[in-house]
């Protein structure tokens, strides 16, 4: 006996074909993927939903068909209920959208790392204070040697993670 009915599988399919279509089509992906990773959740989304879409269509052709086995009385494989808990991640998504990855996603990112620029900086724009993210603070810091940031005032954008084994939270 299957451990999830067909019509139960092409739910759960459909579901998550949707929910993947749904955050890769607005901008909610953002919070837990890269950009790049856009076209590769709209097909695998769209796919879903088909194979979901597919196996409603197959199931209904074969519930018309004669059966050619022997069958449960009702006519029902009497699958496990508890298979319908699989639901609750989907509808989780969709009624209760998780934040944003946090400080500790960006300190897992390799490309939060300031690295060195090999021309002049260019001068910060007009106007006190001026927005500046973090990287691009500690970036101009260290290998300007802050001539840019001299005699301004910044606000600072971004995440500060801790140095691994140095404490704090």
């Amino acid at each position: 006996m299957a451990a999830v009915k067909r019509d139960v599988q092409s739910i759960l399919l459909v579901l998550v074909g949707g929910t993947v279509l749904r955050l890769s089509i607005s901008d909610a992906y953002l919070n837990y993927v890269k950009p790049g990773l856009r076209p590769f959740l709209i097909v695998s989304g769209a796919v879903l939903l088909v194979l979901g879409l597919a196996g409603f269509v197959l199931d209904g052709l074969l519930r018309q068909a004669p059966a050619a086995g022997p069958a449960c009385a009702d006519g029902d494989d009497h699958g496990p209920r508890v298979a319908w808990l699989l639901c609750l991640p989907v509808l989780a998504v969709f009624l209760v959208a998780p934040p944003a990855l946090g400080s500790y996603a960006a300190q897992r990112d390799p490309g939060t790392v300031a690295k060195p620029q090999e021309a002049q900086f260019p001068p910060l724009p007009e106007g006190d204070p001026v927005q500046v993210l973090v990287s691009e603070y500690a970036i101009r810091a260290v290998w300007d040697q802050g001539r840019s940031l001299r005699g301004r005032t910044v606000t600072l954008t971004g995440f500060v993670t801790p140095k691994p084994g140095a404490g704090g939270t």
